[in-house]
């Protein structure tokens, strides 16, 4: 519902998400999200916090940090990636959130070739690589996937 910009359908869902389900990493990813919107940034932390022990949904701490203008704490979750084996949409999400766009044309192309499914939202649904979607290097990277770049102005 939030993508549809209705702010208060989002937080009465999100809030109602987690009510039922405590534990739904959905939920949190998506309700930080929202207190991002919202200019809480101290509060997003300590939401996608409660993913950062989850080993897919750590870079999601990254990238709140990146945007809260916490680049070293954002490149200390990177650092937890480097041996991970499902490394490549997470490093280009938290690069992404600190504007390395280098850095997230190559993370993006690895996981172009390596078909991982997750790459198709890459520019899509994922809002750090969409915060990018005016560089000319993403628009080109972006049309080498199936999907859309959707443009996703952070306000």
């Amino acid at each position: 519902m939030y993508f549809e910009w209705n702010f208060e359908a989002a937080e009465y869902s999100l809030k109602r998400a987690l009510e039922l389900n405590p534990s739904l990493a959905d939920a949190w990813y998506h309700w930080a999200w929202w207190l991002e919107m919202m200019g809480d940034d101290d509060e997003a932390i300590a939401a996608h916090e409660k993913l950062a022990h989850l080993p897919y949904w750590a870079w999601v701490l990254g990238q709140t940090h990146a945007w809260a203008g916490q680049p070293e704490k954002a490149l200390e979750v990177l650092q937890g990636y480097e041996q991970e084996s499902r490394k490549d949409i997470p490093l280009a999400l938290i690069y992404a959130a600190l504007g390395d766009v280098e850095k997230v044309l190559y993370w993006s192309a690895q996981a172009r070739e390596k078909k991982l499914s997750w790459s198709l939202g890459l520019f899509s649904y994922f809002t750090a690589t969409r915060s990018l979607h005016e560089d000319p290097r993403i628009q080109a990277e972006a049309a080498l996937y199936p999907t859309p770049l959707v443009p996703y102005p952070k306000e």
